[in-house]
Parts: structure tokens; C-alpha cells; sequence
């Protein structure tokens, strides 16, 4: 079977699996019209796994510089306590003490 991380994935969620959730190559199940059409696009364009660790690599696998992940610390906003509702703005706390 073709072992490229696309259509290992795919396999790895349309194919039967044992008890412990691994997927069991001894016993295919079901395997999506879907799945069979990626595995066999990707076997027959391999240029397109290739170009997706490219694309994976251009964000992920980058260098960046110690000042500039410093930069990025000391830039970052702390999120307010609940993410929905923005803190009121000073001054507009109410009068009677509550909340």
C-alpha cells in the first residue's frame, strides 16, 4: 500500500481498526470512494505531497531570531478574563460596588 501522509491519514479514518483504535491491515473495512480516488491521485501525482511539505515548511520550519521571539513576548496583549465580553473601559465600573 502507498505511504504518503495524505493518504495515510485518510487510511488511517476510513479503514477498520482493532479494539485499541490502531488501524488493522490484516482486515480492510470500508474504504470511501473518497479515500481510494486521493490514495490513487496521490500515487500517480507524487509532486503534489512533495509541494505540500514544501507549503509546510515555508511556516513551520522557519528560523526566526532570539530578539524577535523577545519582541513577540514583550508585544503580546494579555486576553481579556472572559473572551466574549470585553473588559468595560476604566470609569464605567458601577457606583454600588457590585461586580
Amino acid at each position: 500500500m502507498l505511504k504518503l501522509p495524505l493518504a495515510d491519514w485518510l487510511r488511517r479514518g476510513l479503514v477498520g481498526s482493532t479494539p485499541g483504535g490502531e488501524p488493522d491491515d490484516d482486515q480492510p473495512g470500508y474504504v470511501s470512494d473518497f479515500a481510494r480516488y486521493m490514495e490513487d491521485f496521490l500515487h500517480e501525482h507524487p509532486e503534489v505531497i512533495e509541494d505540500q511539505r514544501r507549503g509546510w515548511a515555508i511556516w513551520w520550519k522557519r528560523k526566526t531570531a532570539p530578539d524577535e521571539e523577545e519582541k513577540a513576548v514583550r508585544d503580546t496583549v494579555p486576553p481579556d478574563a472572559y473572551y466574549y465580553f470585553p473588559a468595560a473601559p476604566p470609569g464605567d465600573a458601577p457606583k454600588d460596588g457590585s461586580g
